[in-house]
């Protein structure tokens, strides 16, 4: 028996991406009692279904299974980002976190103001892409 957790996931990725159950299991050629199965939570995909299931939904597996739930969206988009550099991108973003790291334990973290009087002190910022969420909160 699957989780319900799961099966609920599965159901709203299919819907996400605007498939019928119908869809999905006359792609996949399989019968419509077992694919049902795996919505409702009697039953799971294998491993290898589960992958064709999120390629087919065009859906990162990894992102919507896994069991670390504490990131954010901006957070699976930033780790989506750093795996689409090349090696001297991700030796680059390296340092810049070493060094951020290391700012914060040496000094401790700043404010949201301060970072918005930094970023309006900049005049190479372009303020329209600089920490917008920043931007929003205090502009609201």
């Amino acid at each position: 028996m699957a989780s319900k957790d799961f099966s609920n996931k599965l159901k709203s990725l299919r819907l996400k991406a605007g498939y019928s159950q119908k869809d999905v299991y006359e792609h996949f050629k399989i019968p419509q009692s077992t694919f049902s199965s795996w919505e409702v939570g009697k039953s799971e995909p294998s491993g290898e279904m589960l992958i064709k299931l999120c390629e087919f939904y065009k859906c990162d597996m990894v992102k919507e299974f896994s069991s670390d739930n504490d990131l954010t969206y901006i957070e699976w988009e930033m780790i989506e980002k750093y795996r689409s550099l090349d090696p001297y991108g991700q030796e680059t973003i390296s340092y810049i976190l070493d060094r951020e790291a290391e700012r914060i334990k040496t000094h401790g973290k700043i404010s949201d103001h301060r970072v918005l009087n930094l970023i309006e002190l900049s005049p190479a910022a372009d303020k329209t892409k600089t920490l917008p969420y920043l931007h929003e909160r205090n502009h609201s």
